[in-house]
């Protein structure tokens, strides 16, 4: 997924970018040591070239319950962008049971 972005931004100045991954589970319980031979929650977006490509993209990270956007269950999200309107779900929340659509808090 990190080589396509580099590739898409790379070769066109103006495209533009989104990479979804779901929520980092440290954003939300505590880690445990013992899981994945110690490495705890492993995620890509703690990578250090995905941290890299971040920086060189000047990519924004948004945090969204995918349940917010009209999916029936929670489902936290991170996604790494650069279009604007994704930015401005940045932080939205599902409010009450899976199947009603949030409301941005």
């Amino acid at each position: 997924m990190l080589k396509l972005v580099k590739l898409t931004k790379d070769n066109n100045s103006r495209a533009t970018v989104m990479v979804e991954q779901p929520q980092d589970p440290l954003d939300y319980r505590a880690d445990d040591e013992e899981l994945h031979k110690g490495y705890g929650f492993p995620t890509f977006l703690q990578w250090p070239e995905t941290l890299q490509m971040v920086e060189d993209y000047n990519l924004t990270t948004v945090k969204v319950d995918r349940g917010s956007l009209g999916h029936p269950t929670t489902k936290p999200a991170t996604l790494l962008t650069d279009l604007d309107q994704i930015k401005g779900v940045d932080g939205w929340k599902m409010q009450g049971q899976p199947e009603k659509v949030a409301t941005r808090t």
